[in-house]
């Protein structure tokens, strides 16, 4: 009963240990997998706002051009209807 009992308490107790050790060493260590997840946060975040920038400014763009197009056209259908009542016959 004893032997049993020793032989699944030692790595029960030496995982325990290991778990613990190794959860120190994570926490004590100079903090490289947080810097490291910070920067790639920094990264992404930076990413992401210079193409938002790049959508608003195409949405922009889009919208400028849109407006010059309409006043173009608009342009076009006076010229057609002033052409249209000056050299049509009656």
């Amino acid at each position: 009963m004893e032997h049993s009992l020793l032989v699944w308490l030692l790595p029960t107790l030496a995982l325990v240990v290991g778990v613990a050790i190794g959860f120190l060493i994570a926490r004590l260590a100079p903090n490289a997998a947080p810097n490291r997840t910070q920067r790639q946060l920094d990264d992404i975040q930076e990413r992401f706002d210079s193409y938002q920038n790049e959508v608003v400014t195409h949405f922009n763009t889009t919208a400028t051009l849109v407006k010059k197009m309409t006043a173009s056209y608009q342009e076009v259908q006076e010229h057609l209807a002033d052409g249209a009542n000056r050299l049509a016959l009656d």
